[in-house]
């Protein structure tokens, strides 16, 4: 007779499941031209058609394979979500990442974002913690379907409200000209924008909490199956792959 009990077959079977589930979405991650790392974060950064990406300044900055820049996750798959997830481990210890101005600053380059014309101040930095704290709010109402307050909308419009730097046109009609620099108001209006297109627009209902059991990211599920339980299988994906392994294999 077996000597496995029927709950541990209960839980393996689970785990089978996942991983069969997980293994879908995963490969057509994998399959999928977009899910390279560079055009990841192309993706991730041309969300709105205010961001000033482009090969050349995007390449200055060292991309790690679990999408990592200048210290920063960008594996959300969109601006505003990279934004939120600026506080590490949120709910299990609250690394703030923006703790300067100079590391705000960090962030909106990495980013790819119009350059700030002034020095950031220690007021915009609170005013950017702000807006964050509202875009996660917002996350994590749509993610628990929740009404979000009004404040949290109000917030984030009035953010929005600011004219963005804004690419334009070369005489020649081909050269795409960066947009100049701008207040650092008019360069968090792209971030604040970006959130009015995502939670109104078609991928609003594909937010996503990571399932990874020390991860506190959010990301858009952008797979056809919409079963992505990973912010990137390069991160947390690999380590719960792992984790399922040692459990249904320990070692005598």
């Amino acid at each position: 007779m077996c000597g496995v009990s029927t709950g541990s077959a209960r839980t393996r079977g689970a785990d089978h499941r996942h991983e069969v589930h997980d293994a879908a979405a995963n490969q057509e991650q994998l399959l999928e031209p977009s899910h390279t790392i560079e055009s990841r974060l192309a993706e991730v950064i041309c969300q709105t058609p205010h961001a000033m990406w482009d090969a050349g300044g995007v390449s200055e900055l060292v991309t790690t394979k679990n999408l990592r820049r200048a210290g920063f996750p960008f594996r959300s798959g969109a601006l505003c979500l990279d934004f939120v997830g600026t506080i590490a481990k949120r709910g299990m210890g609250d690394q703030e990442l923006l703790d300067s101005p100079e590391r705000l600053a960090t962030w909106l380059r990495a980013a790819g974002l119009p350059e700030v014309l002034d020095p950031i101040s220690d007021e915009q930095v609170r005013t950017a913690h702000a807006l964050r704290e509202a875009i996660h709010d917002l996350t994590r109402a749509t993610v628990e379907r929740q009404r979000p307050s009004a404040e949290t909308v109000d917030r984030i419009n009035r953010a929005a409200l600011p004219s963005p730097p804004t690419a334009t046109i070369a005489l020649d009609g081909r050269t795409r000209v960066p947009p100049p620099p701008g207040s650092v108001e008019s360069v968090m209006a792209v971030v604040a924008r970006d959130a009015v297109d995502l939670f109104t627009g078609p991928y609003g209902p594909r937010i996503r909490a990571c399932q990874g059991h020390d991860c506190s990211l959010y990301f858009v599920d952008r797979s056809r199956p919409g079963s992505r339980r990973w912010c990137t299988m390069a991160a947390c994906g690999e380590r719960a792959s792992s984790a399922t392994y040692r459990r249904r294999h320990p070692r005598s």
